[in-house]
């Protein structure tokens, strides 16, 4: 048994629930090309026989994420594994 991380940095996708507030769950819309869908869907397969500590979805993370030139105003983080999100868009 080993130790992994799998990390994707990507631009495009717009994502979905966007209205969660802080502390809320993000209510998801199923679509088959949402970036943070398929995110959850990942995660949810990789439970199944797999101890998996952390799984995130960081919305504009900073600095120079996906290799942007944005340093400042982060977005907010959706926990995938309780589907919280840390703060409003």
């Amino acid at each position: 048994m080993g130790d992994f991380r799998i990390m994707i940095e990507g631009v495009g996708g717009h994502g979905c629930g966007r209205e969660a507030k802080a502390g809320e769950k993000v209510k998801r819309c199923g679509e088959p090309n949402c970036p943070d869908c398929i995110a959850v869907e990942a995660v949810e397969k990789l439970r199944k026989g797999n101890s998996i500590t952390m799984a995130v979805v960081a919305h504009w993370p900073v600095p120079g994420a996906a290799r942007c030139d944005r340093v400042t105003n982060p977005g907010p983080i959706d926990n995938l594994l309780d589907g919280t999100r840390d703060r409003s868009f």
